[in-house]
């Protein structure tokens, strides 16, 4: 804990502070935030606290005796006010080896606590070494041995956003009382300081006509009309990660523009285009999902960039020596695997030269990055037979390794762009404008260690400099993985896909996996399934109870109400 941890004009709630030695702490560092300082104790205390409640009252702190850090939320001063911050330094029941009694007061806490903030509040817990229960723990305990603070907030809809050293020498005074119940202070060597905020519940409702919203086609509206389509799309269409400031996609792209500019002569033209300029769908098949025009013509969601070259074409100045620059989406099928976006970021580039500012971006950002055991790599590739009458070659752009971490990367080998030379539209004068399609996503993933698509496209994320490497700040420091098996009858009117749609619509911010165990039949002819789901949420808070009762009660209801099987 730091003093730039507060803001000016804050509003300070410390629980549970014993002999007030921390608030009398803060105080003395004479910030512009006001502090009201509580403890459990409502009857005679020692001659310290004494004198530390005296302290503080001569320098306008308000001190509050007989206040339950469970029950904030039913105190008659308390339940009437909102603060910036609650602090709660290593909260303890008392007695040795009641770790299930310290995560229920955790947990009890969490929840009253957070009816007492901000919307835009923090909840601060410190905790010894080792208590939390999160990779920041040195050493790591088993789950089991920890106080699981992440699952313990997520009761109170609050996640963690950060875990840092807490700083008793900022502190030098403060006497961290209540070990064991007793006055001995606890050991703050390695001790750590989470930090929480609140999120929106997963689910506003779950109601079944509320639910049923979720599985109905939306509108997808663009520059060409509205579009009918899953609603999936048209969700991860309007978050739109590129145009979304601090956003890893937004970084990239910014960096790719800014390199461009300055490895082109002044006599080019960049020109960017966005879906302004370019249809979202097209009238053939191309392995894009489908959608529905306004006047309820069939069509399909653009699975590449390439396939909307020809508008891409018709926006080029042949006259001039220009490059064209068109950041987009495109759209995948809903299958089993959940591993795989529905929606990617890529961008288009065509022009002169373009092939060689692609291949050079690409190892100017593992420069960046200081990816120094990754390399770049150029070679032919098989061309696409739709595009044969356009280009006379095509090539891939990898990113690779070597030295000592070759072996393990290169199962990791991953395909940045594809090239595509020769004459466009059989004008033999433009045989050296080239096209580029870079997968941005993919670069995303590879530069800033992201081990799951749904990183990228979660808000609040957002790219600071670390010893001027940029580094992704997830918008959850840690999320939990919570795996449930569901099993129900089978009949007719059930359909695999369409369950995978069903969960995709439903749940795909968090449903990170989904695998089928088992297809039983009977001797009499019935038959039932049984799916493993794997839930995670890298925004919002999820818990092991917020997971069940999202299997049961958002899963298992739809599933019931939508192919009318039993849920065993």
């Amino acid at each position: 804990m730091h003093p730039d941890t507060f803001s000016t004009g804050d509003l300070i709630l410390l629980v549970g502070e014993g002999n007030f030695s921390f608030a009398v702490g803060l105080v003395n560092l004479n910030l512009p935030i006001t502090v009201t300082a509580s403890c459990l104790e409502s009857d005679v205390m020692p001659k310290e606290t004494e004198e530390n409640i005296a302290y503080l009252k001569q320098k306008d702190v308000r001190v509050l005796l007989d206040v339950d850090a469970t029950k904030m939320d039913h105190h008659p001063v308390l339940k009437n006010e909102k603060f910036s911050k609650i602090i709660f330094n290593f909260p303890h029941t008392g007695g040795k080896m009641k770790i299930h009694l310290n995560r229920d007061l955790l947990k009890r806490f969490f929840i009253s606590s957070s009816e007492l903030i901000h919307v835009d509040g923090k909840i601060l817990v410190s905790l010894c070494k080792g208590q939390g229960g999160t990779r920041a723990d040195k050493p790591v305990r088993r789950w089991d041995d920890t106080w699981q603070v992440v699952e313990m907030a997520g009761h109170g809809d609050l996640v963690l956003v950060s875990v840092e050293h807490f700083r008793s020498d900022i502190f030098p005074g403060y006497k961290s009382v209540g070990y064991r119940g007793g006055n001995t202070a606890f050991h703050t060597d390695g001790a750590l300081v989470h930090t929480f905020v609140k999120r929106e519940p997963l689910y506003s409702s779950m109601e079944v006509d509320v639910l049923s919203q979720c599985l109905e086609n939306q509108i997808l509206k663009t520059e060409f009309g509205n579009l009918t389509c899953s609603g999936i799309y048209s969700h991860m269409y309007n978050m739109n990660p590129i145009q979304e400031k601090g956003s890893a996609l937004h970084y990239l792209w910014e960096q790719l523009r800014h390199f461009v500019q300055c490895n082109v002569s002044t006599a080019t033209k960049i020109s960017c285009i966005s879906d302004a300029h370019i249809s979202l769908y097209t009238d053939t098949p191309t392995g894009g999902p489908v959608c529905y025009t306004k006047e309820n013509k069939k069509c399909y969601l653009r699975h590449s960039l390439l396939d909307k070259l020809d508008e891409v074409f018709m926006l080029r100045n042949t006259d001039s020596d220009e490059i064209i620059m068109f950041p987009g989406m495109v759209f995948n099928e809903l299958g089993e695997d959940f591993s795989c976006a529905p929606v990617y970021c890529h961008v288009l580039l065509t022009g002169h030269r373009v092939s060689y500012i692609v291949e050079q971006f690409c190892r100017k950002v593992l420069q960046l990055f200081k990816k120094d055991y990754m390399y770049v790599s150029v070679s032919n590739s098989e061309k696409d037979s739709t595009l044969d009458q356009i280009f006379t070659s095509t090539r891939d752009v990898v990113i690779n390794s070597n030295g000592a971490l070759k072996e393990l990367l290169n199962k990791m080998q991953t395909l940045i762009a594809k090239e595509f030379a020769g004459g466009v539209g059989g004008n033999e004068d433009s045989s050296s404008v080239s096209v580029c399609v870079i997968y941005l996503n993919k670069l995303a993933e590879l530069l800033f260690d992201v081990t799951n698509w749904r990183q990228l496209w979660v808000k609040k994320s957002s790219v600071i400099l670390d010893k001027n490497i940029p580094v992704l700040k997830h918008a959850c420091f840690e999320s939990i993985m919570y795996t449930f098996d569901i099993c129900f009858s089978d009949n007719p009117n059930f359909k695999e896909d369409k369950f995978y749609t069903m969960l995709w619509n439903m749940a795909a911010d968090i449903i990170i996996d989904v695998k089928l165990l088992d297809v039983y039949e009977s001797p009499d002819g019935w038959r039932s399934r049984c799916y493993r789901i794997t839930y995670q949420s890298y925004y919002k808070a999820l818990s092991r109870k917020k997971a069940i009762h999202i299997q049961e009660n958002v899963i298992g209801k739809m599933l019931h109400v939508k192919f009318g099987v039993l849920i065993k």
